[in-house]
């Protein structure tokens, strides 16, 4: 789990990973761009967020770089799976909160 202000580029850790980005503010669909472009797959949390596509990209024909996901419920604690409110679960690797500074 990671927050936004600590993150700087996708690096070669993210390759291949399962990521669920929390928040769809400017940094949140800014993070989930990048990392769509390398990890596994990616998800943005936030209530009425669309997917996230490369910048220019016709999302008609694009594959989306981050699939939309409603708000995070809870965290299942037997298996570490992100539940969210619409009861779709996924297993994420990597959590990074994109929710602002205070």
């Amino acid at each position: 789990r990671w927050h936004s202000h600590t993150y700087r580029h996708p690096r070669r850790l993210f390759d291949g990973r399962v990521v669920v980005v929390v928040g769809a503010g400017p940094s949140g669909n800014d993070v989930a761009r990048e990392l769509g472009a390398h990890a596994g797959s990616v998800f943005i949390s936030a209530d009425g967020v669309g997917d996230v596509y490369a910048k220019g990209a016709n999302a008609l024909v694009a594959r989306p770089l981050a699939i939309a996901k409603p708000r995070i419920t809870h965290i299942d604690p037997t298996d570490g799976r992100v539940v969210f409110a619409d009861g779709s679960a996924v297993l994420a690797d990597d959590l990074d909160f994109c929710t602002g500074y205070s």
